[in-house]
């Protein structure tokens, strides 16, 4: 699962995708921490769909998902579970 703010312009993980390979380094995206299975998983995504996306780490997870709606990642967030 990814989540995106109410207000993204990124209605399907195509749409982010292809911002960020049009974009290098513009995006970013937050998890619980460093080496985290979500910052991980963020990482192999961004190796497999060869996206260049920016990792802010947050200390556990409500700041994460509060940084989600706000300036510290520009869009894109990976929430704490993964479906």
């Amino acid at each position: 699962m990814i989540a995106v703010s109410n207000s993204s312009e990124y209605k399907t993980l195509a749409d982010l995708l292809k911002a960020a390979k049009a974009d290098p380094g513009k995006l970013s995206y937050g998890s619980t921490g460093p080496a985290s299975t979500v910052h991980i998983v963020g990482e192999l995504l961004k190796r497999d769909a060869g996206a260049d996306l920016t990792y802010v780490p947050f200390p556990g997870s409500p700041p994460g998902g509060a940084g989600r709606d706000g300036p510290a990642t520009s869009r894109p967030s990976l929430p704490t579970t993964l479906i």
